[in-house]
This record gives C-alpha cells, sequence and structure tokens, in this order.
C-alpha cells in the first residue's frame, strides 16, 4: 500500500555531502524518508553498508551504491519513520529496589533474612517493608514457575522454588508490618502485625477472597486485604 508505515532502525546516519559510491549490502528507495534532519528533512532513497547508512538523498543517486550482490527494496512510495530501541526502567519499582528491599537474588533463608534485617534497622518504626521479588534468578534459572513445579513435583502449588515463612522474620520485625513478595507475584509472605492489621488471625475463617496458608504461609490474595492498611 501507498501510505503504509515502514519502520527502519537507525543505527548511524550518514550525510549527503559524505556519500561515497561503496556497494551498498541494502539499497531501499522509492520512499518517503523522514530523516530527522533539519537541513535535510526528507529523503527518496537509503544505503547501508554492515549496518550503517552510506548514502541519504535521491533515487537517482542511490544507484551509484547498487552493485552486485546489493539487496534493493523498492517501497512503492511507502512512509519510513526512524525506529528505536525502547532501553527503559520502571522507575517507582527500580527505586524500590535500589532504596528499599532487593531480594531479586534471594532464594535462601540466610540471605532473606539479613536483607529484611538490614533493611529494618534504616526503616523509620512502623514503615512498611514491602516488595523485594525474592527468587527472580531462582524462577529464571527453572524457567516459568508452573513449569517448574510440574518438573519438580506436580503436586507443589509453590513450584519447587524457595518458600519463607513468619518465623524467619517475627523476632526482628514486631514493631512493623511486613509484606514482601515472590518475583512471579503469585505467593506473599505477610509477618505476623500484618496479619494483625489485615484481621487474619488463628481459628478465624478466611477474609472473603484470600486465601491463607495455615502453616503460616500466605498465598498470593492476600496482597489487596493488607494493602488498605498502607496509607
Amino acid at each position: 500500500m501507498k501510505h503504509s508505515i515502514v519502520l527502519f532502525a537507525v543505527i548511524g546516519c550518514a550525510s549527503l555531502s559524505n556519500a561515497h559510491a561503496q556497494e551498498a549490502n541494502l539499497v531501499v528507495r522509492n520512499g518517503t524518508f523522514w530523516t530527522v534532519d533539519d537541513a535535510n528533512p526528507r529523503a527518496e532513497a537509503v544505503a547501508t553498508l554492515n549496518g550503517r547508512f552510506i548514502y541519504v538523498g535521491s533515487n537517482a543517486a542511490v544507484d551509484q551504491h547498487i552493485g552486485a550482490d546489493t539487496e534493493v527494496i523498492d517501497l512503492g512510495g511507502a512512509f519510513v519513520t526512524p525506529g528505536f530501541y525502547d532501553n527503559h526502567v520502571h522507575f517507582e519499582g527500580t527505586g524500590r529496589l535500589l532504596y528499599g528491599l532487593n531480594l531479586l537474588d534471594v532464594s535462601d533463608r540466610a540471605s532473606f533474612v539479613a536483607r529484611i534485617r538490614e533493611v529494618d534497622s534504616r526503616y523509620a518504626a512502623g514503615t512498611w517493608i514491602t516488595g523485594g521479588d525474592w527468587s527472580a534468578y531462582e524462577t529464571w534459572g527453572a524457567g516459568e514457575v508452573a513449569e517448574a513445579g510440574k518438573e519438580v513435583n506436580p503436586a507443589d502449588l509453590y513450584g519447587g522454588l524457595f518458600l519463607p515463612n513468619k518465623r524467619m522474620i517475627d523476632g526482628f520485625t514486631r514493631d512493623r508490618p511486613v509484606l514482601v513478595r515472590r518475583f512471579d507475584h503469585k505467593v506473599y509472605l505477610a509477618n505476623s502485625v500484618a496479619l494483625e492489621l489485615a484481621g487474619i488471625r488463628q481459628g478465624q475463617p478466611d477474609p472473603d477472597g484470600i486465601g491463607v496458608e495455615r502453616d503460616e504461609l500466605l498465598r498470593h490474595h492476600i496482597e489487596p486485604a493488607l494493602c488498605r492498611h498502607l496509607s
């Protein structure tokens, strides 16, 4: 179609004045190229060699870069805009990992306790400790959690991965609630203070929409009830 859009990843761009009669790997012609160059905003054709532009300009002049082994693409008038690589960061989540609790590489009791203890020593009394995303590296190593569960133990709802419990941290988190999660957000762990705030106690039925493991581990549906107390 004449007006179809083609994304073209820009690796490097040669100006018109620097064009040389080199044989290109690729020539793309008969298009409308937006160059993002105020001096030469539009072009009809481009030539590339080893991933870099060696010519940007007219259909007539691009012919000098066509050799026996050059791939030639005729765009039929299509519009071409530079593409880009989306190298991005989720700022809020990254900030929490950098300045809060980072459990991405944690998949054992000693490291789990040490990381939470370190954050506990920095946070003001009563401040929630949340997030963490434990067992990320373990999860990536095992593949998708459901697949890991099938491989390790089909009866294991938790995929055979590291599984902390509140006894590990209750002793030093008596003055603050803790709600941390596994990397896949399918398993959450709350300490006794957080459970009390959520109204989850021994001998009581589970709140609506929340599944509670009575061996002191909480499953993923626990978070909404607890997060009501974060504000």
